[in-house]
């Protein structure tokens, strides 16, 4: 079952409710004496006794229990109820008339503030100031100051004064008089000199022969350093023995068209070795390598190295002629690799040489063109430096690579502690 739900509140209780909180407060304000609102006192006397009849709320209906085990019995209608009698106003209390009325008691004020000065004295200035003399007198020199000359500074020289006008417009002074023949008469006439004798040099310039311009010094060759000793006859009995087996060879086809072997030249005991490809003609009808143009000129270079020819070790990666200047085959390199790595390991170089692509092939087995190798150092057998250059036959044929290939040699002197040349020998 729901459960009962309130009455609604009735207005005229919440204004009786309304009117009895205002009458109480009026009461404590007239019992305690404060000041009031003014009014007329049957005006408040009648809001004060004028009130609405409170109305009592209707009670809930109420219900008996109902048990479930027993029905309930009839209930008889209920009778309405009277209205209950309306209470009696509580006694009010009201203050005499003159407590009701009497003027309010006086409340201690604030000091007043004090008056304000006239405009003319808020805003006048200090005496000070309102006596003080203009801005023109204060600050003005003193009259000794004032009339006094001023003192002269130094200036730039002033720049000469122009000539005054009568004498920029005076006429020229007079001058001397000359005759008209004179004035106008011819130059004297000048000997004349044909143009062979006048731009011609002198006849013991011109006959002398040239003056040689002094040069530096080019530096001189070293003398050969031929070793001796036990350990270095034994190196060249060694070397000799290694010539002698190469001498009948014919472990490839260039045994068949070759004139002779051609082993090496120069000191076995040198810091630095030449490698080249093979003999040519002339190193295969004279038994001994780079003895040809390209061999000139690669004793050009050893020379401007500041080497003596017979100072170096020079050899070839084959030891016989190709035909026609071919170029060796891998297995004609392989058959003469034997003779090439004994006659490496009893010179011992500090630096080797590598005269064209073939030579490196030979010596590290590289198939890299000399154009890129050449300038850049490489290994032999993991110890002892390589520096790639041109071929002295084909510097022969593109005389614009010698530059280059000096260069590289002077990288080789650099290895050796050695000074290039008081010039530049690229373009020898």
């Amino acid at each position: 079952m729901s459960e009962p739900t309130s009455p609604p509140i009735d207005p005229r209780e919440e204004l009786a409710s309304l009117v009895a909180s205002a009458r109480a407060l009026l009461e404590q304000y007239e019992g305690s004496g404060a000041v009031g609102l003014a009014c007329d006192p049957a005006v408040a006397e009648a809001f004060l006794s004028a009130s609405a009849p409170p109305v009592q709320r209707a009670a809930a209906p109420t219900q008996a229990p109902v048990s479930r085990a027993t029905p309930p019995a009839a209930q008889p209608p209920a009778q309405p109820q009277p209205p209950a009698a309306r209470p009696a106003p509580p006694q009010r209390f009201v203050p005499p008339a003159e407590q009701r009325f009497a003027p309010p008691a006086e409340r201690p004020h604030a000091p007043a503030p004090e008056p304000h000065a006239p405009a003319e004295q808020r805003f006048a200035p200090p005496a000070e100031q309102r006596f003080a003399p203009p801005a023109e007198q204060r600050f003005a020199p003193p009259a000794e100051q004032r009339f006094a000359p001023p003192a002269e500074r130094p200036r730039a020289p002033a720049p000469e004064p122009h000539a005054h006008a009568e004498q920029r417009f005076a006429p020229p002074a007079e001058r001397p008089h000359t005759p008209a023949e004179q004035r106008f008469a011819p130059p004297a006439e000048r000997p004349h000199t044909p143009a062979e004798q006048r731009f011609a040099p002198p006849v013991e310039q011109r006959f002398a022969p040239p003056v040689e311009r002094p040069r530096a010094p080019a530096p001189e060759p070293q003398s050969p350093r031929i070793a001796s000793g036990p350990e270095m006859d034994d190196r060249r009995m060694r070397l000799a023995l290694i010539a002698e087996e190469v001498r009948p060879c014919t472990k490839c086809v260039l045994s068949e068209t070759r004139t002779q072997t051609v082993f090496a030249r120069g000191n076995p005991f040198a810091e630095l070795c030449f490698v080249g490809e093979g003999p040519g003609a002339q190193e295969d009808a004279q038994g001994e390598p780079f003895v040809g143009p390209a061999g000139q000129l690669l004793d050009k270079m050893i020379a401007a190295m500041g080497y003596h020819r017979d100072d170096v070790y020079i050899c070839n990666i084959v030891k016989c002629r190709p035909p026609n200047n071919r170029k060796p085959e891998p297995n004609e390199m392989e058959a003469c690799a034997g003779y090439l790595r004994d006659q490496l390991a009893l010179v011992k170089p500090k630096v080797i040489v590598a005269l064209g692509g073939t030579a490196m092939t030979g010596l590290i087995g590289t198939t890299e063109g000399i154009t890129r190798m050449r300038g850049k150092w490489k290994l032999y057998k993991g110890t002892i430096p390589i520096m790639p250059t041109f071929h002295p036959s084909y510097l022969l044929r593109d005389p614009s690579k010698k530059r280059e290939a000096w260069q590289d040699l002077q990288q080789v002197m650099k290895q050796l502690g050695k000074a290039p040349g008081a010039r530049d020998r690229g373009d020898e």
